[in-house]
Order: structure tokens, then sequence, then C-alpha cells
């Protein structure tokens, strides 16, 4: 009954269905609910089937409520912080150390959004790639409006990497946000800015395949790819990253703009090295990649962003230490 409420011919057809399915069961889904599952599987009949299975199996079935809504449920705002914070962007097991989160972690397996490494009983990870996407797409805008600080300034010690030859604070080798923590957050607002305007796309983690003759293709992924009616733009992510490591985003951004025939190049980096903005900033030789610094401190009081841009005309443009305010 519920995967032909979500065939691909539902939204021609009368409420007929709908209502015969909501009397069987006693259930009522949000229209919504169908209408992203639609979009979502781009009305492929087998995929919408399947998803229309899953949710009379483990929702309708299985759990003890009258109806299901589009609306991210407010109980569940721990979970998402969770998700948020140490999972989303993030495909490898994630260790959990705090009774708390374990618990959360422990719902989120449930619901089919984490999956538990059954050998440590304390790692997670998201269950696939698709979920992810969803959750960064759909959910994390939904229930974040507002820039949250504390996300950024949490990964310092949460969802970290270790810069080993830069100086932060004084110090070498010290924790400093990872690139999926900078992803998920520009994401989240790219989708609330301009993707909710109409017309306007933004994927994460754009899977691209290299055809590479006599060898094995080469599988390499985008961080972020918006896509209009006549334009598409590449957004590549760094984080406090060496200039070793800016030459090489810069050589594989060129790929990726290829390989999608992409209109426009950014690399985006977030940095938190000392003095970074004192001494002189590190650009491609390409004019074709446009390149954006962004520097902030631990609380996320002083953001600064240097840019260097080709505009409308194709003439290099430059903005110089300009403050960014946050509205939390």
């Amino acid at each position: 009954m519920l995967c032909g409420l979500l065939s691909p011919s539902a939204p021609s057809c009368s409420s007929y269905i709908y209502n015969e399915f909501v009397n069987e069961f006693d259930f009522t889904i949000d229209l919504k609910i169908i209408e992203d599952i639609y979009n979502q599987t781009t009305r492929h009949a087998g995929l919408v089937c399947l998803c229309g299975r899953s949710i009379q199996n483990n929702l309708v079935e299985e759990i003890e409520m009258t109806s299901l809504a589009f609306q991210a449920d407010k109980n569940a705002k721990p979970a998402i912080d969770l998700l948020q914070s140490r999972f989303s962007g993030v495909l490898d097991f994630v260790t959990i150390y705090n009774d708390v989160e374990d618990q959360l972690a422990q719902f989120l397996v449930a619901e089919g959004v984490l999956i538990r490494d059954e050998m440590t009983k304390y790692a997670y990870k998201m269950s696939s790639s698709l979920i992810d996407m969803l959750i960064w797409q759909r959910v994390i805008p939904l229930v974040y409006k507002s820039f949250p600080k504390n996300i950024i300034s949490s990964a310092f010690d949460k969802s970290y990497k270790v810069a080993d030859d830069l100086y932060v604070n004084g110090i070498k080798n010290i924790q400093v946000p990872q690139e999926s923590v900078y992803d998920t957050e520009l994401c989240r607002v790219l989708v609330n800015w301009i993707v909710k305007a109409g017309g306007i796309e933004v994927d994460g983690q754009w899977h691209i395949v290299e055809n590479c003759d006599n060898r094995r293709n080469k599988h390499l992924y985008s961080n972020i790819v918006i896509t209009a009616d006549h334009q598409r733009i590449v957004l590549e992510l760094l984080a406090t990253a060496t200039q070793n490591d800016l030459d090489e985003h810069f050589k594989s951004v060129l790929k990726y703009a290829e390989l999608l025939s992409a209109d426009e190049i950014w690399i985006v980096h977030f940095m938190c090295e000392d003095g970074y903005t004192a001494r002189k900033l590190h650009w491609p030789l390409n004019d074709k990649i446009n390149v954006i610094h962004f520097f902030h401190n631990r609380r996320m009081l002083n953001v600064l962003m240097n840019a260097r841009y080709a505009d409308s005309n194709c003439t290099i443009k430059f903005i110089v230490d300009q403050v960014v305010p946050l509205q939390s």
C-alpha cells in the first residue's frame, strides 16, 4: 500500500490512495515527506518503493506513533547536535568516550543514521554517504537557523586534526578543527541561504570517476558543488593548511572543474595559524582559481576574510582583512 502511495504517479493522481492508506493503518504521513522522497530519488520507481517499504516496516509497524511529521523532533536535538559536531562529513569510525554521547549514538544507530563497530562497541560512523548527505542537506539546515559558534569552538576538542607544522597559540602539534566541520557548516549556510530561494542545488562530496587508460579508474570527491540553471561552481575546502597543502588543492580543484564542466572555481581555506594575516598570503598562479582565506580564533570572536577573485569582467579583485561579524 505505501509503495503505491509513493509511486511515481503519486503527484498526478487523486488523494484516494493516500486516504486509503491513512484509514487502513491509522497512520498519517506529512505530504512534505512524500515530496522529499520524490525529489531525493529523482522519481526512480525502485528507490521510491524501497523508501516506502522501509517506512512501512520500520515506522508504521514497529513504533507507537500515529503520524510522521516532516519537522525534526525537538526531543532529538541532542542527537542532532552530536551528529553535527562529531559525525557529519566524516565517513570513518569515530570513538565516543562520554556515556551520554554513547547513549545518543546508540539512539542514532537504532534510527539507522549511524552504525557501530561491533569489535570496540564504542566507535560509530555514518551508515552511508547518502545518509550523511541527507543529514547536512535536509536536517541540519532545518534545525540550525543561525551560526552556532559553539560547534566550531568545540571542534578543537571533539572533531579535530593536529596542525603538525604550524603554530597555533604559540604551539606546534596542536588540535584545530578538521575540514569536515567547516564543510558541514558551509553546506548548511548555503542551503539556508540560496537553495531555499529556488532553482539552485547544493551537493556535497560529489563523486567523480576519472577514466584512466590502461589503469584503474580514479575516484575523486569534490567538497561542494553549486548548480544553477546556467552555472556550476566548485568549492574545495581546506582547514589550517600549509602552503604545500594549498598547492595540491590548487591542482585538484582544476581537475574537478574540468570533470564537472564547472564555470567557476573557489578554494575556501579556514585557518587558525598564528600571524597568518600578518605575512604574505598564498595565492595560486592560475587566475581562474578564486581563493578566500578565513582566519578565526577559538572563540570565533575575531574572524577576518582575505580573498582574491576574478569579477564578471575577468578583472582580479582583492578583499583585505575584512572583519566578518557572526550572529549567534
